[in-house]
């Protein structure tokens, strides 16, 4: 399962990055190693590109169609301002 957190940047080293703080994140099972200059290889922030709404597809198969419109959705979509 992952989290998105709406409206946060993606931090450009660990020294921005609000996980870097709590020793039960996924940073310290590395190790504890940080990066204070640069956003390491290993870090586990990925950045979600500008999209429509997200919806679960698979769960929406009818009679061999996918019926998106009426979809649930999981995500809203996000426009770059």
């Amino acid at each position: 399962m992952s989290i998105l957190i709406k409206g946060m940047e993606m931090p450009k080293n660990c020294e921005e990055c609000p996980l870097s703080l709590y020793q039960h994140s996924p940073c310290w099972k590395n190790g504890g190693v940080m990066d204070w200059e640069n956003r390491p290889n290993w870090c586990p922030l990925i950045s979600i590109p500008p999209h429509g709404r997200l919806i679960d597809r698979d769960a929406l198969t009818l009679f061999g169609q996918i019926a998106t419109r009426d979809a649930p959705t999981i995500i809203e979509a996000e426009v770059e301002e």
